[in-house]
């Protein structure tokens, strides 16, 4: 018989009968009692009563040789708490796996010979062709016809979609119909890391320290017999890159002031009419004052005043100090900041200046340099 919020156990031990009168002396109810060998004996209790039946297995010498809830409610309500984990996931899992059905996770680029796949790329990217899309939201025709009109070189663009990925083939125009083929130069100040080439010759090597605007890859293959062949330069570059801009600052020098005279034109303005004011000054800059005369009348007058000041340079001294220094590096770090955004990849991207007295004037460098591939 199984009680509701029953608990079997199987124990043994010799003081069985003090066992069972302590067991009715707690006014512990029992069930499905039973004896087997070796001084073993299965009984059922309820589950409230569990404390004091523990206690009096201690007090009796008792072992318990395995222990069973035979609720049916209570078992249920076990395999929920143990399993809802497992559900939820499972039922997460199927909405995820059913709704990532209608996005685009991936896009695969395919026939490219000449033409650089970070290009395509960065064209699919700034027409808001993107992954983590719907598929829906994808205008393939247009896609195609954005392709070809960015790459001269391109005579056939296909775009499909094919589960979640975006798959783009490229068919490109023979090499011999591409024209005014350029070198990939130095960007930037270099120290060659690693080059992959994929297209033109190779004129640097690893380790080679290189000037901006020298040339990296040229676009030609030269063969044995001496005769050249015009493709497209193509590489991937890895290397450490240096940019550095300086700004001269000189403790004397002019600025632009009002010279304290100014010329002061006064003028009734009757339905929005302009009138010219010619200024005796060089160097002027002009403000403009107007006010209502008549404000309650349909048809409003203003009086216009028109005070043209006179600008003249005047020399100053400025001692150089340490907030202006911060300023001005500041000024250059800004102008700096995204020297390498056109790059693939960006690493390690770090700031160093340095000031240098010459003469009568600082000259204030600021150098960024980083890790990059491009």
């Amino acid at each position: 018989m199984i009680v509701n919020n029953m608990v079997a156990y199987k124990i043994h031990g010799l003081n069985f009968n003090k066992f069972l009168k302590l067991l009715q002396e707690s006014k512990i109810e029992i069930f499905n009692l039973k004896k087997l060998e070796d001084n073993n004996f299965c009984l059922g209790i309820k589950l409230k009563d569990e404390n004091i039946f523990k206690k009096c297995l201690v007090l009796c010498n008792m072992n318990v040789l395995y222990s069973e809830l035979k609720s049916k409610d209570l078992k249920l309500l076990s395999f929920l708490k143990k399993n809802l984990a497992y559900t939820i996931c499972s039922i997460i899992l199927f909405l995820g796996i059913a709704f990532s059905n209608f996005f685009v996770f991936k896009i695969e680029i395919y026939g490219l010979e000449t033409i650089q796949q970070c290009s395509i790329e960065k064209v699919l990217k700034e027409n808001n062709f993107n992954v983590l899309k719907l598929k829906s939201s994808y205008n393939l025709s247009s896609l195609q016809t954005i392709i070809k009109k960015n790459f001269e070189n391109i005579s056939l663009a296909s775009c499909t979609i094919l589960g979640n990925t975006l798959v783009v083939n490229i068919l490109e125009k023979p090499i011999s119909n591409i024209k005014n083929n350029k070198p990939i130069v130095a960007p930037y100040n270099l120290i060659i890391s690693d080059i992959s080439l994929k297209s033109g010759t190779c004129l640097v090597s690893p380790n080679q320290v290189v000037k901006e605007g020298s040339e990296l890859i040229s676009p030609y293959i030269t063969y044995k017999n001496g005769s050249k062949l015009e493709v497209s330069a193509e590489a991937e570059i890895s290397a450490y890159a240096e940019k550095t801009i300086s700004t001269i600052y000189t403790e004397k020098h002019y600025k632009t002031v009002r010279s304290g005279k100014k010329e002061v034109f006064n003028n009734i303005k009757f339905l929005n009419t302009n009138k010219n004011y010619v200024c005796t000054y060089k160097n002027f800059e002009v403000e403009k004052r107007e006010s209502y005369l008549l404000n309650n009348f349909i048809i409003p007058i203003k009086k216009e005043e028109i005070i043209f000041y006179e600008l003249i340079q005047k020399m100053f001294f400025e001692p150089f100090n340490e907030n202006i220094k911060e300023k001005l590096i500041e000024e250059n770090k800004n102008l700096l900041y995204n020297t390498f955004d056109s790059c693939k990849k960006v690493e390690n991207k770090n700031f160093s200046s340095k000031v240098e007295k010459v003469e009568n004037y600082y000259i204030i460098s600021t150098t960024i340099s980083a890790n990059i591939i491009f």
